[in-house]
């Protein structure tokens, strides 16, 4: 059996376990996959990074040992796929031609920018997934508001996150890594939203404010979303409410310049975020891009 082969079975098997019922985040194991599958750990993890790579699963290392995926689960290609690949079985069980076999269709990479993104852009977003000593936070907002000071907000925000990461990096393996935390704002030589979305799609987190629902961080917000990148939107608890269509996301309330949080565990939340961050961040070169 050929390793797309394989990922194929293990995609299913994925499936399968994520449709048990179980109450709260159903991720799958390794050692759950190894058991339903028969694979060898080699075999398995390659038919894992081909879904990894393919845009199929989201995968999680296992601290401290980066040779092997420590747990799984679809992101919304591959459910995708799953439905393709079973609506496909049944019509060919249908024939009586169970032998035929399945493969995957390559995952669509959705493009950088509607402008087109130069090789420099693409070669920008490469460089910072590879880079695993740094911790990239983007933050988008409205430059001039109502409900909050520009200035404040963006140092209370940044040092918030560089605490956070500090308490984080001492449960990591790999203790030294640094906060980049950018302002989302055009550059010279390029195309203004051409720098801003390439600094989100390269991004571990991405922090959008939405108390004056501005339509440009509305914009950013769904970069972010259509590539997967982590978003934690925030707003002022005497702004609107979020817009229905991502209202349900988590959200972050905050008063007197995001100095305090309505929520009283948001530290630790934010803590819990980044260290989900640094277990997708080996420290090892690995292909950042499917």
């Amino acid at each position: 059996m050929s390793s797309k082969e394989d990922a194929v079975t293990v995609l299913l098997a994925i499936a399968d376990h994520e449709r048990t019922p179980y109450e709260g985040e159903h991720n799958v194991r390794f050692w759950e996959l190894e058991k339903t599958t028969s694979m060898d750990k080699s075999r398995l993890q390659e038919a894992l990074k081909i879904l990894a790579e393919g845009g199929a699963i989201e995968a999680w290392w296992k601290v401290g040992d980066y040779d092997y995926y420590d747990e799984v689960s679809l992101k919304p290609w591959g459910h995708r796929e799953v439905e393709r690949i079973e609506t496909e079985k049944k019509r060919i069980e249908q024939q009586a031609n169970s032998r035929a076999s399945h493969t995957l269709v390559p995952f669509r990479q959705p493009i950088g920018s509607p402008y087109g993104f130069t090789e420099e852009d693409w070669e920008a977003v490469i460089k910072d997934h590879k880079d695993t000593g740094r911790l990239i936070v983007v933050f988008g907002y409205k430059w001039e508001s109502k409900y909050y000071s520009a200035e404040a907000i963006r140092e209370n925000l940044k040092q918030a996150f560089k605490e956070a990461l500090e308490a984080a990096s001492s449960k990591s393996s790999n203790p030294s890594v640094d906060l980049d935390f950018r302002v989302l704002k055009g550059g010279y030589g390029g195309h203004l939203f051409n720098q801003i979305a390439r600094d989100i799609i390269g991004a571990d987190i991405a922090v959008f404010d939405t108390s004056d629902l501005n339509p440009n961080v509305m914009i950013e917000m769904g970069i972010a979303l259509t590539w997967g990148v982590r978003i934690l939107p925030i707003y002022d608890k005497r702004a609107c409410k979020p817009p229905s269509d991502i209202s349900g996301h988590t959200w972050a309330e905050y008063e007197e310049n995001g100095s305090k949080w309505s929520d009283p565990d948001h530290v630790n939340k934010v803590q819990t975020l980044i260290e989900a961050v640094l277990r997708k961040k080996p420290y090892k070169k690995i292909n950042p891009l499917p």
